[in-house]
């Protein structure tokens, strides 16, 4: 605290002080000492004049005693974690005297509220220790406090995905954990911490640790939202769209969608498209849905890159192009979008929509059974079968196969068997071939059906006659 004396009404005035109206520095030139204010004795004046106007000027209206200037008291946190400050009309920032909402407020831990750019500029100026108008000492910072909240949430997250707890049945004292990180979590989003607003949201939208509230959920959002948050617009959209906690309301869902389009998300636009696509809060309308579409694959989206090309390739919204969507394809394959490295893999080999290339086919196969695309991994254990583009190995086909027939590949899932039928790149085995065979066929896959029947048919010759034979030829 800085040094004080004490002025001609006796009260202690703080050296290096001004005049609260017209600045005149105590100790200035033919200045007399500074008066404090009589009620408050925060404010100090030069003069009786100066005293006059400045009451006159606002500060009669925030002007606050000392026995007034004590924490008021919040509504306690019920059970759903939710409480509320009012911002009643004309409610002005002891700041910078302009009217507050509650989007543009923060509320301190001494009740009082302020714009939430300004308490920003008064955290900036390191006057961050008591609130600027009754001078209470404050909590910790938002961004302190979302991290000590997130460490004490977390705890009960890792308790949640190791089955200890669940979200619909937490212990008592993994609830008084997540109760405190929530109520930890809303001072620091009354403040203005964007990034405990957007956690709020999702706790209410979500419903983990507290009771699911969609209108709770779009409050939070909304604050983030109005302080530039485009992600936050899109959550609102989200629950309006799917109805989470609140009625469903498409047209209100596109026009969050379209408010985060205008400011720049990029998968706001995918999301405006697919709702024109299926005519949710707008008529159906394909031509729409791809002129959004297209505008997310131009912002460099790599899904909405795929989906433009399949559009491009059907003809579906816009003119039919084969050579359009392969550049699309193009643009999201190089993103790593395994469906786009797959359909470029099938294009060069049939030489549909680019020049055709057995090369270029396997090369984008490989990317895409890379990355573990069961379509790619089958085709390419084609081509290693066939030595088409590649030298032909039914070692590398039955890898690849495998690698396919493991995740339920019903196409690779016959081929594999056939290998095993035959001995080729696998050790001969008929129990393995009929057990691929009939993975396969449980899928509809015709011809795992027949090869299948035909192994069965020729085992029950076989036992009947008491004769091993060859066995039949696959399909």
């Amino acid at each position: 605290m800085s040094a004080e004396e004490i002025n001609n009404k006796g009260k202690k005035v703080p050296l290096g002080k001004v005049c609260s109206n017209c600045n005149s520095p105590q100790g200035s030139a033919g200045a007399p000492k500074l008066s404090a204010c009589a009620r408050c004795g925060l404010a100090v004046y030069c003069s009786r004049e100066c005293q006059r106007d400045h009451w006159k000027g606002g500060h009669k209206k925030h002007c606050v005693t000392k026995a007034e200037r004590v924490p008021q008291k919040q509504e306690p946190l019920r059970k759903d974690g939710v409480f509320e400050t009012a911002v009643t009309a004309g409610t002005e920032c002891s700041i910078c005297l302009d009217s507050m909402s509650k989007a543009s407020s923060c509320t301190l831990s001494c009740g009082h509220m302020f714009h939430i750019s300004c308490m920003a500029e008064v955290r900036h100026m390191g006057l961050n220790k008591v609130c600027p108008l009754c001078r209470t000492s404050l909590t910790a910072g938002p961004q302190k406090l979302f991290y000590e909240a997130l460490g004490r949430y977390m705890v009960v997250q890792r308790m949640v995905e190791q089955g200890q707890v669940s979200w619909s049945a937490l212990s008592a004292s993994a609830q008084r954990d997540v109760d405190v990180a929530v109520a930890t979590w809303r001072t620091a989003a009354d403040q203005g911490d964007e990034e405990a607003q957007m956690t709020l949201g999702s706790l209410f939208d979500e419903g983990r640790g507290v009771v699911r509230n969609g209108a709770e959920a779009i409050r939070w959002y909304t604050k983030a939202a109005n302080q530039g948050s485009t992600k936050a617009l899109v959550c609102v959209g989200d629950i309006y769209e799917a109805g989470r906690g609140v009625p469903q309301d498409g047209e209100e869902a596109i026009r969050y969608y379209k408010k985060a389009a205008g400011l720049g998300h990029t998968r706001a636009l995918v999301f405006i498209s697919h709702m024109y696509e299926k005519g949710r809060g707008v008529a159906p309308n394909i031509v729409e849905a791809a002129r959004w579409l297209k505008k997310a694959a131009e912002k460099g989206d790599a899904q909405a890159q795929l989906n433009f090309g399949i559009m491009c390739a059907s003809g579906r919204g816009v003119e039919q192009s084969t050579e359009e969507a392969a550049q699309w394809w193009h643009k999201a394959a190089r993103q790593g979008k395994a469906h786009a490295q797959f359909n470029l893999g099938v294009w060069y080999l049939n030489g549909t929509g680019v020049t055709q290339s057995d090369d270029e086919a396997v090369r984008w196969y490989m990317q895409a059974a890379g990355s573990g695309y069961a379509d790619a991994q089958c085709n390419l254990g084609k081509l290693f079968e066939a030595g088409r583009g590649v030298k032909q190995s039914y070692e590398k086909a039955a890898k690849w196969f495998r690698k396919a027939a493991d995740q339920g590949n019903g196409e690779a899932q016959n081929n594999l068997g056939k290998l095993h039928a035959e001995g080729n790149g696998v050790e001969q085995s008929v129990p393995e071939a009929l057990r691929w065979y009939k993975k396969a066929a449980d899928q509809g896959i015709p011809e795992a059906q027949m090869n299948l029947q035909r192994w069965m048919d020729h085992i029950a010759r076989s036992t009947a006659s008491n004769s091993g034979g060859g066995g039949p030829k696959n399909s």
